[in-house]
């Protein structure tokens, strides 16, 4: 008895690894060649299983599961996007309200384009990672503090070559 059942254990996993090959697409030979097995009991198991009608469902319900997942990504991933804006907005609030527009310093201007610049990124529907990699390759800071530099020079009447004192960055 006991020597029956393992050989039928034995039969039954080796007809589940064929029908799992068959679902790859893999002919009959090939199967029967890794498993190691005639190729005539891959031909009566996947007729007297109805393998094709079966490998469709078991594609169909992959395809179905995996529709889920991207909605759930993508659902995922608007979430982030709109928490990220939410944090991008409070962020760009506080750094205004702490803003000094009588004297603003070149840190500040560099503070405000930046934010506006980022902000005008994400209202495009740029993707905050488009974003910040835009921000990062085109740093504005020095050439506004030397744009700032020769504006005030001017302005003050002083030579172009006059340093400010800016906030840290």
């Amino acid at each position: 008895m006991k020597r029956q059942s393992r050989t039928h254990t034995i039969e039954f996993n080796t007809k589940a690894q064929a029908f799992s090959l068959f679902c790859f697409h893999l002919s009959h030979l090939e199967i029967a060649a890794r498993l190691k097995i005639p190729e005539s009991t891959v031909k009566a198991w996947s007729a007297g299983g109805k393998w094709k009608t079966q490998r469709q469902l078991v594609l169909a319900e992959n395809l179905r599961i995996l529709d889920k997942g991207l909605e759930d990504a993508r659902r995922q991933h608007r979430f982030n996007e709109a928490d990220m804006a939410r944090r991008l907005w409070a962020a760009g609030s506080l750094a205004l309200s702490r803003l000094d527009l009588k004297k603003p310093t070149t840190q500040d201007i560099k503070i405000l384009i930046e934010l506006a610049s980022l902000l005008g990124r994400r209202a495009l529907n740029m993707s905050m990672h488009e974003a910040m990699e835009l921000t990062v390759r085109h740093n504005l800071g020095d050439e506004i503090q030397a744009a700032m530099k020769r504006v005030l020079a001017r302005r003050n009447g002083e030579p172009k070559a006059i340093e400010l004192a800016s906030a840290p960055a």
